[in-house]
């Protein structure tokens, strides 16, 4: 942690060198050090973000690996009770269950997907690689990160979603 800023640095990007190339990068004059510090930390912290969030992703999928088969059980079987009171049932006591139903399904399919994308992500580049090898392992991972993002956004429609649903399932 840079006592300074209150930010997490990595060490290996405090060095000197760094220090000067994130200088010339932002311009800013060398006397500024506090100006730097704060530039190089900001750095640092978006760097490390990124890597951090793809990582702690594929953690929590290889954790939730064991919930594969119970999600495409309850969706399957959420699937399949919305199907029946849609096409089949026309009662309004059936009707009912249509909404926790859906619900279910749409966090059995979230669960899911998120397992199933999150489990296997490419490792970072490593130095033994040639320069296309390092290219292709980072735009991969670019695109897991892209797909972090997306699943985010799609975890928070689903909590709105969710939230306004039962909602309105709990006044009925």
């Amino acid at each position: 942690m840079d006592w300074v800023t209150g930010n997490i640095v990595l060490p290996a990007l405090r060095s000197l060198r760094w220090q000067r190339r994130i200088r010339s990068f932002h311009r800013v004059p060398a006397e500024s050090s506090w100006l730097s510090d704060k530039l190089l930390s900001d750095y640092c912290l978006q760097k490390s973000a990124i890597h951090q969030m793809i990582d702690k992703f594929q953690r929590i999928a290889q954790s939730m690996r064991i919930l594969l088969l119970p999600s495409m059980l309850v969706g399957s079987i959420c699937f399949v009770s919305m199907a029946i009171i849609v096409i089949g049932v026309r009662s309004e006591e059936f009707e009912r269950f249509l909404t926790p139903s859906l619900v279910g399904f749409v966090w059995a399919a979230t669960t899911y997907s998120f397992v199933v994308t999150f489990c296997t992500i490419p490792e970072k580049a490593d130095k033994s690689q040639g320069l296309i090898g390092k290219f292709k392992r980072r735009i991969s991972r670019g695109w897991y990160w892209v797909l972090a993002v997306v699943f985010l956004g799609t975890t928070v429609a689903a909590l709105i979603l969710t939230g306004r649903l039962m909602s309105i399932w709990l006044k009925d």
